[in-house]
């Protein structure tokens, strides 16, 4: 028996996060750059959610709206807390997406993986991880991608690797490597293949707590 190992990547997106629009301070046309810092208003069960942006010459406040009248049941748990958590990666995933909304636009975007290795005491029969790919600011790029990105593998490689069933998906189908990244996915990798261990490992921060 040994551990089941646990990464967790985190998908930000590299794009550009100024924004030129007019200025009520300066008068004229500036660029304001995202803040990452989140403004929430709760008016009943109802949630909006505004991206805080600052002009680069004057320090001038535009709230960006990315959230209206959400019913507060609709909004996953994990994003609220993020939200209220002011999230960098949220953040800066957000104020790249030129629509300012999480379902923008669903062309690919560069972007880049925060890795950590994630403490877990289950114990399984064989050599095994499971790989968890979170995505919160709905950078549009496909599965296949990302770990063709965090691997370092051609795609042609990660094709075996599904075929092979060393790479699966948890609750999908191999389809789900030809689609665009939802903001959560679990991945088991099941393989004694210690090169690709050791690549999903690179990168990785200490693990905390």
């Amino acid at each position: 028996m040994s551990s089941l190992f646990r990464v967790e990547w985190t998908l930000v997106s590299k794009a550009r996060l100024a924004v030129a629009r007019p200025c009520g301070r300066c008068g004229q046309l500036r660029q304001f750059a995202s803040t990452n810092k989140f403004r929430l208003n709760a008016n009943g069960s109802r949630l909006d959610a505004w991206l805080i942006y600052a002009c680069q010459s004057c320090g001038h406040r535009w709230n960006r709206e990315v959230m209206k009248r959400k019913p507060v049941s609709a909004v996953p748990s994990d994003l609220l807390s993020a939200l209220q958590a002011n999230d960098r990666a949220l953040a800066e995933a957000w104020a790249a997406n030129l629509g300012g909304h999480p379902s923008g636009p669903s062309k690919p975007s560069d972007f880049e993986l925060q890795m950590r290795l994630v403490p877990s005491r289950a114990q399984v029969d064989e050599r095994a991880a499971v790989l968890c790919i979170r995505n919160p600011g709905r950078v549009p790029v496909r599965l296949d991608r990302v770990l063709s990105n965090g691997f370092g593998l051609p795609r042609r490689n990660i094709k075996r690797l599904v075929t092979n069933g060393e790479l699966m998906a948890s609750g999908g189908s191999r389809n789900t490597f030809r689609k665009a990244l939802p903001p959560y996915l679990e991945l088991m990798i099941n393989t004694r293949d210690r090169a690709l261990i050791d690549a999903l490992f690179a990168g990785c921060s200490k693990p905390s707590g």
